[in-house]
């Protein structure tokens, strides 16, 4: 039996070890960190759920153009992970090759009790990354929870909060073009509930002015999303778009982007929590402020009417209800507010 046993703990070993030669170096420094105090078995759990995460973040990486490298572990923050979590598991297709060269196409989709393991994993990995390897300031699974949703508080920001944030904006800005750009951005989470990567790849040509509507490019859809953007006040949009348009932008990738750094570039993930993080100070805040937070404060402010949860869903560009449900269960408590008051 115990020969037995030392078998299966070097056939676990083995396949461990297959998985990660194909990982970046950094999941393989983990993995030799868990080795230290956890089984074979455990390690090569751990290994496939980060391993998955890791597909995940270069997926990302390359659809916003950025680079995938220790800088997009340095730079990970909870909103990555509940994006992961809640939206990303809900449905995902994964390419294998078998060992004959032929390539099999698979549709995965993760229930609470696969969500609990890979958040078990990623709270292993976020420890590792802040503790060990020092690339993180804080734990960032710290507070996410996978659970009875009803009992979960979702944090949006008052009314009074957001006007605070766009006067210091307004004040504390370094000059007039990234004062305007960022009130437009916040504007954009705030009333239209775009996510971050929808906002980095927006173009000029997107902003339809006159319809005022947002073209929108989804993955997985073939016609674009046309998304409302009536409640961003115009005198915002028009001023951004004048002060866009005086910048020279040599031609390339960056050239057609909506929004720009100071440097003329297009933003990426780490630019828009940096612009964020930088006013934290002038306003009283219980969290970081960040995309997410703005995205919540939409869902809390959106007047369900005679609308559903889809429409909702479709707005904030969820993929299917069940993440809808897991990310914001605010709306059944709306609704079931709303069922009581009639």
């Amino acid at each position: 039996m115990e020969e037995m046993e030392k078998v299966e703990a070097l056939t676990v070993k083995h396949r461990t070890q297959t998985r990660i030669a194909q990982l970046p170096d950094m999941i393989k420094e983990y993995a030799q960190w868990l080795e230290k105090t956890k089984k074979p078995q455990t390690v090569l759990e751990y290994v496939k759920d980060i391993g998955l995460f890791s597909d995940y973040l270069k997926e990302r990486q390359r659809e916003e153009k950025e680079p995938f490298d220790e800088s997009t572990f340095r730079e990970l923050k909870r909103d990555d992970i509940e994006e992961f979590l809640f939206s990303y598991l809900s449905k995902h297709e994964k390419v294998y090759k078998r060992l004959n060269g032929k390539e099999v196409q698979q549709t995965f989709q993760n229930k609470e009790k696969s969500q609990r393991r890979k958040l078990s994993s990623l709270r292993s990995f976020s420890k590792y990354l802040f503790m060990e390897a020092k690339l993180l300031q804080e734990d960032i699974t710290h507070g996410i929870e996978i659970g009875s949703v009803e009992s979960r508080t979702l944090p949006y920001l008052k009314k009074t909060t957001q006007t605070a944030i766009l006067d210091a904006m307004e004040v504390y800005s370094e000059d007039e073009f990234q004062k305007v750009r960022n009130q437009f951005m916040t504007f954009l989470f705030l009333k239209v509930g775009i996510k971050t990567g929808e906002l980095l790849a927006l173009d000029i040509k997107d902003v339809k002015v006159h319809e005022k509507k947002l073209r929108i490019e989804r993955e997985g859809q073939e016609e674009p999303e046309m998304l409302d953007i009536s409640k961003v006040p115009g005198g915002i949009i028009h001023k951004y778009l004048e002060l866009r348009a005086e910048r020279k932008i040599p031609i390339g990738w960056h050239q057609d982007a909506l929004f720009v750094s100071i440097r003329n570039k297009r933003l990426n993930r780490r630019t828009i929590h940096y612009i964020f993080q930088r006013y934290e100070r002038f306003v009283e805040l219980d969290q970081r402020l960040t995309p997410q937070l703005l995205r919540n404060t939409f869902v809390m402010e959106t007047p369900l009417k005679n609308e559903s949860d889809l429409a909702v869903s479709k707005q904030l560009g969820v993929k299917d209800m069940y993440a809808m449900k897991r990310t914001y269960p605010i709306i059944k408590q709306k609704k079931q507010t709303k069922k009581n008051a009639t």
